[in-house]
C-alpha cells in the first residue's frame, strides 16, 4: 500500500498548483482556454502515471523482495495488484479534485468521498472475514470503480465537455505509448531477472526511454513537439 501511496503523492504534487489557475479561469469566464488547460495538463499528467503505474505491476513484487524479502512480495503481491487497479481510474482523472475546488464545487466531490469512505470501510469490514488483506484492498477498490466515473462524468459536466470528448483528448492518445511500454516490460523481465536494484533500474529506464520516445511521436501533437524542443534548447544550448 506504501508503495501505490508514494506514487499517489506524486500525483497529487503534479497537480497541486493548477487549483489557483481553474479559479482564475473560471473567474474570468474563459471557456476555450479553461478546456485546453484541463485537456492538455490531464494529458501530460496521464502521460506520466500510466507507466509509473505499469512500473509497480511489473516491478512492485520484485523491489518488494528485494527491499523487504520474499514473504512479503509473495503474500503482498495480490494487495499491490488491487490497489493499482483501485487507482487506474482516479488517475484517469488526474484533476477532478483541484478543478472541482477550484471553481467552487467541493461540495458535490465531498458528498462522493463520503459516499465512497463508508463503501469502503463496510466493504472491508466485511470482505476481510473472507478474503483476508486482500479484502480490505478490494473494499478500497470497489468504490472507486462505481464512483470515479461519476466524478468524471460531473467534471465534464462542469467545463461543458463530454466523457466522450475527454477520453478522445486525453487517454486515447497515451495508450499505444503505454501498451508498448507493457509489452517491452513484459519483454526484459522475461529475459532479465529483476532480483537486483540494478537489474530493476536498468529493465526501468530501457524501458522509459523507449516509451518517451513514442510518446513524443505518437501522442504529442505538432506545436507542442516544437514548444518542447524550442524549451529544451532554451535550457542546453
Amino acid at each position: 500500500a506504501n508503495l501505490i501511496n508514494q506514487a499517489r503523492n506524486l500525483v497529487w504534487a503534479m497537480t497541486r498548483e493548477f487549483m489557483p489557475l481553474f479559479s482564475d479561469l473560471d473567474a474570468n469566464g474563459d471557456r476555450e482556454k479553461f478546456t485546453q488547460v484541463l485537456f492538455v495538463s490531464s494529458r501530460y499528467v496521464l502521460a506520466f502515471t500510466m507507466p509509473l503505474l505499469t512500473g509497480i505491476l511489473f516491478l512492485g513484487p520484485a523491489f518488494i523482495a528485494r527491499w523487504m524479502g520474499p514473504e512479503y512480495a509473495e503474500k503482498g503481491k495480490w494487495v499491490l495488484y488491487i490497489f493499482a487497479g483501485a487507482y487506474l481510474l482516479p488517475w484517469l482523472n488526474p484533476f477532478s479534485n483541484r478543478l472541482l475546488t477550484g471553481i467552487g464545487r467541493q461540495k458535490v466531490l465531498a458528498r462522493i468521498s463520503s459516499v465512497s469512505a463508508v463503501i469502503n470501510l463496510a466493504l472491508s469490514i466485511l470482505l476481510v472475514r473472507y478474503l483476508g488483506k486482500e479484502g480490505v484492498a478490494l473494499g478500497t477498490m470497489i468504490p472507486m470503480i462505481i464512483l470515479e466515473p461519476v466524478v468524471l462524468f460531473y467534471m465534464c459536466r462542469c467545463v461543458g465537455k463530454s466523457v466522450t470528448q475527454y477520453a478522445n483528448e486525453v487517454i486515447r492518445p497515451v495508450l499505444l505509448p503505454n501498451l508498448i511500454f507493457a509489452g517491452l516490460m513484459f519483454l526484459l523481465t522475461s529475459h532479465i531477472t529483476p532480483s537486483t536494484y540494478v537489474n530493476i533500474l536498468s529493465i526501468s529506464l530501457s524501458s522509459l526511454t523507449v516509451y518517451t520516445l513514442f510518446f513524443f511521436l505518437l501522442s504529442v501533437n505538432r506545436s507542442e513537439q516544437k514548444l518542447i524542443l524550442s524549451k529544451i534548447r532554451e535550457r542546453f544550448v
